[in-house]
């Protein structure tokens, strides 16, 4: 239970890095960057592409609340 706890925060952190990574487009081509980019986008990609077109990527965020929901 603590171990699944600890899971999921250090998960939504990384997608919180990832979002953070996005308004600094010169630190995208580092290899930590990418791989949390990688990371994220395991989640974040398929959500994405359910949601109707927007200017704002909000897929992140439905991540986050699937994630706090299902956190013991």
């Amino acid at each position: 239970m603590i171990l699944a706890r600890f899971l999921i925060e250090l998960y939504s952190l990384v997608i919180i890095i990832n979002i953070l990574l996005s308004f600094f487009p010169e630190f995208r081509s580092h290899k930590i960057a990418q791989c949390i980019s990688e990371a994220a986008e395991f989640t974040c990609g398929p959500i994405r592409k359910g949601l109707p077109q927007s200017p704002f990527d909000i897929s992140p965020v439905v991540v986050m609340i699937i994630l706090s929901i299902i956190k013991p």
